[in-house]
């Protein structure tokens, strides 16, 4: 079980550097290299949805229990739920520009898709640290950090 911990506290620490260096790049695009700003941002998305699981899997597969089990697995919801957003704000973007024509989003009211970008920018990063800090809080109960 101790390597379980181990595991879950390396997961964390993973989690916690791509959402900085992840929100540092999008606020600080400006200052960045155009070079380097999206491989760094498809990148830590790929890292965040493969941390992401692997947390929800080694949560489930240790049988974590109590509020620890709740915040682990928001925090690989949310890790995942990142790059899932987005990239289904893409793809539902893109089909109903296909099936609907180029004007579809204007007639409408709105230039995009709206739903699972909130949720990919906003919500997901919002849920992502509440459950880094919450589980940090509960392994930290429950064993010396």
């Amino acid at each position: 079980m101790e390597t379980s911990k181990t595991s879950i506290k390396i997961l964390l620490w993973i989690l916690s550097a791509v959402l900085i260096a992840l929100t540092g790049t999008i606020f600080l695009q400006d200052f960045i290299p155009r070079y380097l700003v999206s491989p760094s941002i498809f990148g830590g998305g790929i890292l965040l949805l493969i941390c992401g699981i692997w947390l929800i899997v080694l949560t489930v597969k240790k049988k974590v229990q109590g509020k620890l089990r709740k915040f682990l697995i928001l925090t690989g919801v949310c890790a995942a739920g990142v790059i899932v957003g987005i990239v289904l704000h893409n793809l539902i973007y893109a089909l109903f520009i296909y099936l609907f024509g180029p004007n579809f989003w204007t007639k409408l009211g709105t230039n995009d898709e709206v739903i699972f970008f909130i949720l990919g920018i906003v919500v997901c990063p919002i849920g992502l640290a509440i459950g880094i800090i919450g589980s940090s809080v509960q392994l930290s109960k429950t064993c010396n950090l």
